[in-house]
């Protein structure tokens, strides 16, 4: 549970801009959805998931604060 949430959400945020996000602010979107804690608790997981099966793309940022954003894939063409 929460995979296709995500996935979901972040092919909703891809077809309006071509911003990556970060795990808590996919959290904090599915939150103001209004997905319950079942979903919100286990982002990190199921974006690790999708990143596993090359379902959606991701980039690190940074060297000291080292964090990952998260993106869908591109759109069919």
């Amino acid at each position: 549970m929460g995979q296709s949430e995500v996935l979901d959400f972040l092919n909703n945020k891809r077809a309006i801009t071509e911003d990556f996000f970060t795990v808590r602010q996919i959290q904090k979107g599915l939150q103001s959805e209004g997905y319950g804690n079942g979903v919100i608790k286990t982002v990190h997981k199921a974006v690790a998931k999708l990143v596993l099966f090359s379902v959606i793309e991701w980039k690190g940022k940074g060297i000291w604060k080292h964090h990952k954003e998260f993106r869908a894939k591109g759109k069919a063409k």
